[in-house]
């Protein structure tokens, strides 16, 4: 029966539906497909002449089946469709037309492989405007995920109030490539302007003489890197899920995230390198450390020798005293025990 659904379904429309909400529109979308997917099947069978008298006094008592049930109903659908077909409407011209925008500006961005000054600079000035505008396509997408889907199950429902007049597919109709066409464009947007945004970044920084310095701004440049660089890895990951991942660009930001992991890896090995006054001081010294360690050896060497020297000459001693002792007359050893 449809008794379970129906009181959590009256609460929420037996005042003026709230169509400006569109978290409401969405819940009652879900109520309304709930409540049919269990009345409609008893409906039939009254239709059909073949329900049990004891479903029939139920639908009667309930007044599911009266004229002014399934005119509430009917009514209930219309406002509920219409009004996310609407709110859908919108949302996609306003993401499509934000992506527009977004495109155009990553249109002005030189090659980060071929020209990376120029990157860097350009991309120094256009990073905001792309990350404000890489915000405004998705400002409603969780929205927008919860509204097309409920759009497109109302349509199908087969509830009495025509949903399907307010078509799923007529949604992306004025689009390139339809529903398809409109997220291989909207989401591999956004997710190519977040990977300029952090791979900008990453580079700005990576350039900076004072990268790998001892002091205050070399620490501080090295701490932005490490998260510039799981920023950009996230945003890698969403790229290579978009419909176009975008091979090349792909690449160069995966290649600034190793050399960032290069430049982390090592600091304070470049850092000495650097004050003993480069790598020929730096190979002078890495061969008198090890001639320091072979003296080192060759003592620890001699000291061992000379320790077994010391013993052997003690056991020959102690073996000269004994045989001498034995050599000795028995009336002569006996004295010297005072016997």
């Amino acid at each position: 029966m449809a008794v379970a659904t129906f009181p959590p379904l009256l609460q929420v429309t037996e005042h003026a539906i709230p169509t400006d909400d569109l978290t409401v529109m969405c819940k009652i979308s879900s109520l309304l497909i709930s409540f049919w997917e269990d009345l409609g099947p008893l409906l039939e069978q009254v239709q059909k002449k073949t329900a049990e008298p004891q479903l029939l006094e139920d639908l009667q008592v309930l007044a599911f089946s009266g004229p002014e049930m399934l005119g509430w109903l009917s009514g209930t659908v219309k406002v509920v469709s219409a009004s996310l077909f609407k709110a859908c409407q919108d949302e996609l011209a306003s993401a499509w037309s934000a992506t527009d925008k977004l495109q155009t500006l990553l249109g002005q961005l030189p090659d980060p492989a071929s020209e990376e000054e120029k990157y860097r600079s350009q991309g120094a000035k256009l990073t905001k405007q792309i990350a404000d505008a890489v915000a405004e396509v998705g400002k409603n997408e969780k929205m927008r995920l919860k509204m097309v889907p409920a759009l497109k199950q109302l349509a199908g429902s087969g509830l009495p109030g025509k949903p399907a007049e307010n078509g799923f597919n007529d949604l992306f109709q004025k689009f390139q490539g339809g529903e398809d066409g409109f997220n291989a464009k909207v989401l591999t947007s956004c997710a190519s302007g977040s990977v300029h945004v952090a791979m900008v970044a990453g580079l700005c920084l990576l350039r900076n003489p004072s990268l790998g310095s001892a002091n205050d701004e070399g620490r501080m440049i090295s701490k932005q890197l490490e998260g510039v660089a799981t920023a950009l890895q996230s945003k890698i990951h969403a790229l290579k899920l978009s419909a176009d991942p975008q091979k090349e660009l792909l690449e160069k930001a995966e290649a600034v995230v190793e050399e960032i992991a290069s430049s982390q890896q090592a600091p304070e090995a470049a850092k000495a390198a650097k004050d003993s006054g480069g790598p020929a001081d730096a190979a002078k010294a890495k061969k008198k450390k090890e001639e320091k360690a072979k003296d080192k050896d060759k003592d620890k060497k001699a000291k061992k020798e000379e320790k077994e020297k010391s013993s052997k000459k003690k056991k020959g001693e102690a073996k000269e005293e004994g045989e001498a002792k034995a050599a000795e007359p028995p009336a002569k050893r006996m004295r010297g025990k005072g016997k």
